[in-house]
């Protein structure tokens, strides 16, 4: 199994309400990507979307979290989303960390050797990506973001993880690998800013984060503004 870049999708519990995942899977197809199934991990891969949100959105009512002994069949559907630049994407549901997680293989994102190494600061780290193969998964962020059905998006490698809400809150920066979005209060936003890390609105809700680097090799620099 190859490493994954992840597109980690933060949600509090009060967003959950009966069409939340309806709604959410509806976002994520309504621009260039498409369903293409589900993973046949525990279940069959010709299942509907109906099936798929039927099934994830009871558990997900239900609070539930696969136990470590419990077989995998009954844990979340992970669906399928097809793109031309991407060899996998995948939606995850991972509730007991809050997130809906977007991943695509680490070699669809990153040039020759890997992701960004971890003592670089962020405005290195984000010469470390391939721009066109970032963009569809960052205009899916936006367009996800809008609907205000989640409170962040973060953005990692394999060997990374998102900062926890609670902690996001406080201050703590999110990860952004190139990119993350918060809220448009959110108290960090002029510590950033001063580190050099671009921030631009999304829509009257949310402030898009990017490293200079990213911004200076993508050419994108107004992509969040709106």
């Amino acid at each position: 199994m190859p490493p994954y870049y992840s597109v980690a999708f933060q949600y509090e519990p009060a967003a959950v309400r009966p069409d939340f995942l309806r709604d959410l899977y509806s976002l994520m197809l309504r621009g260039e990507f498409t369903y293409g199934g589900v993973l046949a991990w525990g279940c069959r891969g010709d299942l509907t979307l109906d099936q798929v949100i039927q099934w994830n959105q009871e558990r997900l009512d239900k609070d539930f979290e696969l136990g470590f002994t419990e077989h995998v069949s009954n844990n979340y559907r992970q669906v399928i989303l097809r793109h031309p630049q991407y060899s996998q994407c995948r939606v995850i549901v991972q509730h007991g960390s809050r997130l809906i997680d977007v991943i695509v293989p680490e070699d669809d994102i990153f040039k020759i050797g890997g992701p960004f190494p971890t003592k670089l600061c962020p405005e290195a780290l984000a010469w470390h990506t391939r721009p066109e193969q970032l963009e569809p998964l960052k205009r899916l962020a936006l367009a996800v973001w809008q609907s205000g059905l989640i409170v962040a998006v973060q953005t990692y490698g394999e060997l990374g993880a998102e900062t926890a809400y609670a902690t996001l809150k406080e201050g703590k920066p999110p990860s952004m690998r190139p990119f993350a979005i918060v809220e448009k209060g959110w108290v960090g936003r002029a510590e950033l800013a001063a580190r050099g890390i671009r921030v631009s609105p999304v829509g009257e809700t949310g402030i898009l984060l990017e490293p200079l680097g990213y911004i200076a090799e993508s050419g994108d620099a107004a992509a969040g503004e709106g």
